[in-house]
């Protein structure tokens, strides 16, 4: 016997009306235990040979769930030694925000900065390494590159003889610093040792940008920092991934956070069609 097409129809409203009422009779509450955490000092800060001031923040961690906004930390007393004996008082500028007071990285300097936050003190160093000049930048049309059809920046820089190097690439277009985690480009100097080496930026730009080109010589510490952020980010994750591990600090006593220093050259490029 055929059946109608209507009966067959209901049927099925049925079958799901009844899965539905099921679905709902069995609802439960589930209450997840979860761990909260200590709150964790976290110090961020750089020193560089372009003139100061430097600035530093100090936080506190939240728990996983939370929805507070960030933890910034005041009433701290930071200061900055080089390894010649000088030292500098850091003024807290605004709530967690701490700023040096007259001091100037140099090359070749080792620098170390002691926190105490709480009664509890943190420190952490770092070396401020070489870097070579920025011989010439420019730009180039290109309407078939992979990343878009625009102008691309670069720079023709001179690399230091001798292995061990280190480099940070960064961009600034129309005074915006293109500072997401994956616009900061790093490098060894393996391949490039002693050469005068190119470097393109790989951002499609307009004409009429002004753009600052900069490379940052880097320590192995802080190149490592880097390194274990794009590992991180790269990982995937999703509701099904790995945890992620906290980044690499160099603070020690606990805390959270990193410290770097860095050389700095800077070349300034307006696109001109």
């Amino acid at each position: 016997m055929r059946m109608n097409p209507r009966y067959r129809l209901a049927g099925k409203w049925t079958l799901l009306l009844v899965g539905l009422i099921g679905l709902l009779a069995c609802e439960e509450e589930i209450a997840l235990d979860l761990q909260l955490n200590e709150p964790t000092v976290v110090i961020e800060g750089w020193i560089t040979d372009e003139p100061g001031p430097y600035q530093f923040k100090v936080s506190q961690t939240s728990d996983y769930l939370g929805t507070s906004p960030e933890d910034l930390l005041s009433g701290a007393e930071l200061v900055v030694r080089d390894d010649l004996g000088n030292a500098d008082t850091l003024v807290e500028v605004r709530p967690g925000y701490y700023e040096t007071n007259g001091l100037q990285g140099e090359q070749f300097r080792s620098y170390t900065v002691e926190a105490t936050v709480s009664g509890a003190t943190y420190s952490a160093s770092n070396f401020l390494p070489r870097i070579g000049p920025i011989v010439g930048s420019g730009s180039l049309y290109c309407d078939t590159c992979v990343f878009g059809e625009g102008y691309y920046v670069g720079f023709l820089a001179q690399e230091p003889a001798g292995i061990g190097d280190y480099y940070l690439f960064r961009l600034t277009v129309n005074d915006s610093l293109y500072d997401s985690p994956f616009d900061f480009f790093v490098t060894d100097d393996r391949l490039v040792d002693g050469q005068l080496s190119p470097y393109q930026y790989p951002y499609p730009l307009e004409a009429g940008d002004t753009v600052v080109v900069e490379v940052r010589g880097i320590s192995q510490l802080s190149y490592d920092h880097y390194i274990t952020v794009f590992q991180q980010l790269s990982s995937g994750g999703g509701p099904f991934g790995a945890p992620p591990d906290n980044l690499l600090s160099n603070f020690d006593n606990g805390a959270l956070g990193f410290f770097g220093t860095a050389s700095v050259v800077k070349d300034t490029v307006i696109i001109v069609p």
